[in-house]
């Protein structure tokens, strides 16, 4: 295997099956070590692979990403998703200045481009992609353009399509886990658009597999069991990332993140017990510990709840934080979420969601 200093660097073309594929030499995002280039001559982007393709992650992410060919989206779907439209390996020849060769092999994965409305535009922020991490905290999301900041219908609108694109994906047994941190969001269009699809993995695999969950959408039983787990339970770890994802946008908190402590050891073993076998709903019903000052024993008030956003909504929240929270199958799934909102679009809104 060869160090990173032993890598030479990109052509700036690449010769294929389908003639050259030309693209800007700065990569416009980073995966792990996958750099993303926009092409020049054609619409679209091309994944380009940082090492060797010795490289045992990029062979596995490479054929992967090949088994997607044969599940391509429907079209109300595909504009939704980024989605890989062709794969290759190429020879990377480079003559050095002693006049010797180095010649490397890569991957190279061709998708659709990231539509530039997913793009912040002005500074500090320009060039950098509207993923949910600037919407799901009230710090961040005022740091942010406010043109760029989606009310409430917005918000359900572009929930609607996120759920809608995990419903698809659920039914071809797919699940997508870094979705959660992946997908970005346009107020003006009402948009969202779904990266990360080197993370997409078939729940049909037989080997137990790294969850890649971010602890902040990790389900309890994964925290619990170091991460790895069978596939098909993989599937109950999606669902409750995306009812992660929905109260934090709908509510710019985390569901789970209250104030009992858990415990006194560290607070990284805090956060592991109250993430996993700990984790209790701050909103739960008839358990106000979560919300409740562990110094004076009030419990806090709190101000906006799941319950505004209408019966369907909350049921589901119900499901997915109180019933479901440590019984995974009890989960709602993305085509439940996806009609709720649907509902709740198309009716009149509670009034305190008219902003």
């Amino acid at each position: 295997m060869k160090s990173n200093q032993d890598i030479p660097p990109l052509p700036d073309t690449i010769i294929w099956d389908k003639g050259e594929l030309v693209y800007e030499h700065v990569p416009v995002l980073k995966f792990f070590d996958w750099n993303v280039h926009r092409l020049c001559k054609h619409q679209g982007a091309v994944y380009i692979s940082g090492h060797d393709i010795s490289e045992i992650c990029h062979g596995g992410d490479f054929r992967r990403v090949q088994s997607l060919w044969g599940e391509k989206p429907s079209e109300d779907i595909a504009k939704f998703i980024a989605w890989p439209v062709d794969a290759f390996e190429f020879h990377n020849l480079i003559i050095g200045e002693t006049k010797e060769s180095v010649e490397v092999q890569r991957y190279a994965i061709v998708s659709q481009n990231f539509p530039d409305r997913f793009f912040f535009h002005s500074e500090p922020f320009s060039g950098k992609l509207k993923n949910t991490q600037w919407f799901t905290s009230p710090k961040i999301i005022n740091l942010i353009p406010k043109d760029c900041i989606p009310n409430s219908k917005s918000k359900m609108i572009m929930l609607y399509k996120l759920a809608k694109v995990l419903a698809w994906l659920e039914s071809k047994e797919l699940v997508h886990f870094t979705f959660a941190e992946d997908t970005c969001l346009d107020a003006e269009s009402d948009d969202i658009y779904v990266s990360g699809f080197m993370n997409i993995y078939n729940t049909r695999l037989s080997e137990p597999v790294d969850s890649l969950w971010s602890y902040e959408y990790m389900p309890p039983e994964v925290v619990i069991a170091g991460r790895y787990m069978p596939t098909i339970s993989t599937l109950y770890g999606q669902r409750h990332a995306l009812s992660v994802l929905i109260y934090q946008l709908l509510l710019l908190r985390h569901p789970l993140r209250g104030m009992k402590m858990n415990s006194t050891i560290s607070a990284e073993e805090d956060d592991r017990l109250s993430m996993g076998e700990c984790a209790l709903f701050i909103e739960h019903p008839t358990d106000a510990s979560n919300r409740t000052d562990p110094r004076t024993g009030e419990v806090k008030l709190i101000k906006s709840s799941y319950n505004d956003f209408g019966h369907d909504i909350a049921e589901l929240f119900e499901r997915a934080f109180i019933d479901g929270l440590h019984n995974p199958n009890l989960r709602p799934t993305p085509s439940e979420w996806a009609s709720a909102f649907e509902r709740l679009i198309n009716t009149e809104l509670p009034l305190r969601l008219r902003d």
